[in-house]
């Protein structure tokens, strides 16, 4: 990129991150991520999403603050399109001393000097705001573009203040007036100064402006010429805040969207084009890639994305492990932390009366994210307290991508399906040890160990006095700091000797060294009982790891039953088209890129028709959503939308060994074939078991199935053996039933 958009974009970066940390103290992260479940499944940071999209949509960012009453008190701020918190910050950097709240003071950096010099009137406008112009206002170049003004002897700055911009007159080389309001229309369409809508409020929320050069290259054939091959429908499905606008998307593209990393097409990656053709960055003029590629590019055998894909495109951009979580926004800790008497006195009070208790690890909040752990736990959790037992879930107050290094992390606390507060983990040790005579039993059930100290988790299981927990193989945590066993977040590895050359070439491999002994010594303190919810996975971990485990049981966490799939028929074949599938959380290593690719593949293909069930909101370009929030109190809600919607086939192309899959359960009992390749685990192991899809050998022969009417027979398959009955998917007791030998009551068979 060119030295000047180098420039803009980190001056862009730095303005966001000091919004992020103004507004930061104000934002309730689990307030916002338990009313907006769909951020919290797309893994998205709330202060980041309230600044950017959240205050749009109408969202609040604590209980304490509405940001639709704050917008309807203040319609200023709702004309001028400002955050409110922004805003509300911005008007309180304008009070005097002494008035501010404490709360309010994050905004000092906002407060605007007085001027030293008593400044000439201009209507409507206050002297801070000509004040505020002025810095920002190139005399001698205005004198030079509009040598009329110089002749009348007139004063350039009140000129342009006054009529200049009306006149479409540019104010300073940087900033094009008549292209700010091309761009911003609800600025044109408010009738707003455009200098000082950028100076005031623009520079803030980020927006971009053409210097006058780059807005009069706009008027050339230059957006002509790229309209005829631009997708606008795709541009807007991806980038709604431009759909917002109501700005015409090739001109935004043109002025503006190139410069943020916008792609014109599915097909054409601008971030790739830019960094793989450094001539560009050398040209006079800012030269858009688009059409770069269109006029010239193309014929020259550029290309328009990399030929990596998806994968390699997010290995040119990874940061180390450490840059990764240092850039991560800091969670501030909760005023007040429980002790371990409190801890003790909420599990033992009066009415309560467990006779057992169940210490549970999670990586996150299973109340407020959604995802097969978190249903695993959940459903734990209901049948403990159903059984008499108190259930405690420990999870990172603070989520890392790795173990925790601090000697005493903080831990979220959820009781019996309740949250109820925060405290490190050594005081949930002690309330162990403060229990451990009241109860007759207390077991430690670890689910995920990503954000926790294997030291202190040593220490509660003493604190039981059993001395042994029970571990749950839902991925390789044990084995990696990446728990999905992805090399650098991409390709499945495997678990290699830690001294392997794919481990120091991984950004996990510095990390693994001291992961490994950490894991080992807590195997080595305690006896650690290993359930696998497939033999697969069992397989897998016995395969690449030699932890000295106390036993291996096999466990699934669902079983399903019923009649055995048809095949297709031998008649006509039906004429309407293909449904075709993703269920869950849309993550790479659940094979969503895949599926994305598919869809601007098949975009324009009548016999195909795409839909996204779940509760994220990734951009659909070309495909339905059925919102779809599965839960413990909900477990079959993806099944009933799976078989309402006459799904045919889903598509599960995992690039990780799954040691599950709840979703392959749920879209067969829906009546869908799952479609899967060879290395998904055990997806394609129940696929071949139940005869419910198939495995195919890589994306090439994926594609050669969609088109080869394979793809057709299968889902005439499914068809059939959906209308001659569906079959049952019934879930387990969990750990429960390791330890009880526990059946499921009939009211959990799925009919």
């Amino acid at each position: 990129m060119n030295p000047k958009a180098i420039l803009q974009k980190l001056a862009a970066k730095r303005r966001e991150r000091g919004q992020i940390r103004q507004i930061a103290p104000l934002i309730d992260r689990d307030y916002y991520l338990a009313q907006n479940p769909d951020v919290a499944a797309a893994g998205i940071d709330p202060v980041l999403h309230y600044l950017r999209e959240g205050w749009r949509e109408g969202r609040d960012p604590s209980p304490e603050f509405s940001t639709a009453a704050y917008l309807a008190a203040h319609p200023e701020a709702e004309a001028k399109n400002l955050n409110p918190l922004l805003h509300k910050l911005a008007q309180a950097a304008a009070l005097p001393s002494g008035e501010q709240t404490p709360e309010e003071q994050t905004a000092e950096e906002l407060t605007l000097e007085e001027p030293t010099v008593e400044e000439p009137t201009v209507d409507g406008m206050s002297p801070d705001e000509i004040a505020l112009a002025r810095d920002a206002f190139d005399a001698v170049f205005y004198l030079a573009q509009n040598p009329d003004i110089a002749r009348a002897g007139l004063d350039p700055l009140l000129h342009y203040l006054r009529t200049g911009w009306r006149e479409g007159r540019d104010p300073h080389p940087d900033f094009s007036t008549e292209g700010y309001l091309a761009i911003n229309r609800d600025v044109a369409k408010g009738r707003q100064h455009p200098l000082l809508h950028y100076l005031q409020y623009g520079r803030a929320e980020g927006r971009l402006l053409p210097t006058p050069l780059e807005h009069r290259a706009g008027t050339l054939p230059g957006i002509a010429a790229i309209r005829d091959e631009f997708d606008a429908a795709f541009y807007l499905s991806q980038y709604p805040d431009v759909r917002d606008s109501g700005a015409d998307p090739v001109e935004h593209y043109w002025l503006t969207g190139w410069r943020e990393g916008r792609d014109p097409t599915p097909e054409f990656s601008t971030r790739h084009y830019l960094e793989s053709n450094p001539d560009l960055l050398t040209a006079a003029l800012p030269m858009n890639p688009f059409w770069h590629y269109l006029v010239s590019g193309r014929a020259e055998g550029r290309a328009p994305r990399h030929p990596g894909g998806e994968g390699v495109e997010r290995l040119r951009h990874m940061l180390p492990l450490e840059e990764e979580i240092a850039a991560r926004p800091v969670k501030p800790a909760p005023d007040t932390l429980l002790s371990g008497a409190e801890i003790a006195a909420l599990i033992l009070k009066p009415g309560a009366a467990p006779d057992r208790l169940i210490f549970a690890l999670g990586h996150d909040n299973y109340l407020r994210v959604s995802g097969g752990v978190q249903f695993c736990i959940h459903r734990e959790q209901q049948v403990a307290n159903h059984q008499g037992a108190a259930y405690l879930n420990l999870h990172p107050w603070r989520p890392l991508p790795r173990l925790a290094h601090d000697d005493d992390p903080l831990m979220g606390l959820v009781l019996n399906g309740a949250e109820i507060g925060v405290a490190p983990v050594s005081a949930v040790v002690m309330a162990a040890r403060l229990i451990a005579p009241r109860l007759a039993d207390l077991r430690v059930v670890i689910h995920q160990l990503l954000g926790h100290l294997p030291e202190q988790v040593t220490r509660l299981i003493a604190a039981t006095g059993r001395g042994e927990a029970w571990l749950w193989l839902h991925d390789y945590i044990t084995l990696c700091p990446s728990p999905a066993l992805l090399r650098n977040g991409v390709s499945f590895c495997g678990a290699p000797p830690v001294t392997s050359t794919e481990c120091r070439l991984c950004r996990f491999g510095p990390e693994r060294v001291s992961h490994q002994d950490r894991i080992r010594a807590l195997f080595q303190a305690a006896r650690i009982h290993v359930v696998a919810p497939s033999q697969v996975a069992l397989d897998l971990w016995r395969r690449a790891g030699d932890l000295p485990a106390a036993s291996e049981t096999v466990l699934q966490h669902a079983t399903l039953d019923g009649p055995d799939p048809l095949d297709a028929p031998e008649d006509s074949p039906d004429p309407h088209p293909i449904t075709l599938g993703f269920a869950g959380t849309p993550f790479p290593h659940k094979g969503w890129p895949l599926f994305e690719n598919l869809l601007i593949r098949h975009r324009r293909d009548p016999r195909f028709r795409f839909v996204y069930f779940g509760v994220a909101e990734p951009s659909l370009f070309g495909a339905e959503r059925v919102p779809v929030h599965v839960t413990a109190d909900a477990p079959d809600a993806m099944i009933d939308a799976v078989a309402a919607s006459g799904c045919d086939l889903i598509l599960h192309w995992a690039t990780w060994h799954e040691t599950f899959s709840l979703s392959t359960y749920e879209a067969m009992a829906g009546g869908a074939f799952v479609v899967t390749n060879a290395g998904s685990g055990n997806v394609a192991a129940v696929v071949r078991r139940t005869g419910r899809g198939v495995v195919l050998a890589d994306q090439d022969d994926l594609l050669a199935f969609l088109d080869d009417g394979r793809a057709a027979r299968l889902a005439a398959a499914s068809r059939a053996s959906r209308a001659a009955g569906l079959p049952q998917r019934r879930m387990g007791a969990m750990i429960h039933d390791l330890w009880q030998g526990a059946d499921p009551a009939p009211s959990e068979a799925r009919r």
